[in-house]
């Protein structure tokens, strides 16, 4: 902006000592005028530049908060995700230990239904002989005692 102002006044000379008064004083006026204008253009772009970084600069620092705030969320989540995956783990063996010793309970108890099922059985066969015997001794008295 110097320079152009540096420029007009050594141009408003050269003009100034060609010409006559008038069409100089002219001159100068169009050259102030014009120099009033570039510095209220100057200050308007200036001021639209400081408005428009401003907001850049606010909207920057909103996405800025907002991504703190979310990457401050993710820590939390992704340390509860640990938690759980830790407590998951640990029900799980839980769970295996828990299966393990139900697997060898119902082993047992079929075990025991086996055994109770085979002296059933012999039971049985006995309750069959002593059945026999009975139904035999009792025969054979009643044998005899018809005889007699």
């Amino acid at each position: 902006m110097r320079l152009w102002e540096d420029f007009s006044a050594f141009k408003t000379r050269q003009l100034t000592e060609r010409s006559e008064a008038p069409e100089t004083a002219a001159m100068e006026r169009m050259r102030q005028q014009h120099h009033f204008e570039m510095i209220q253009l100057n200050e308007r772009l200036e001021r639209e530049h400081r408005v428009s970084i401003n907001g850049v600069i606010e909207r920057l620092e909103l996405s800025h908060q907002e991504v703190t705030k979310l990457s401050r969320m993710l820590t939390t989540q992704k340390e509860r995700v640990r938690q759980l995956d830790h407590a998951n783990s640990q029900l799980s063996c839980q769970l295996e230990a828990q299966t393990a010793t139900a697997n060898q309970q119902e082993q047992s108890y079929q075990r025991q239904l086996q055994d109770a099922s085979h002296q059933n059985g012999r039971r049985s066969d006995a309750l069959a002989d002593l059945t026999t015997t009975i139904r035999n001794a009792t025969n054979h008295h009643q044998h005899g005692a018809n005889t007699s």
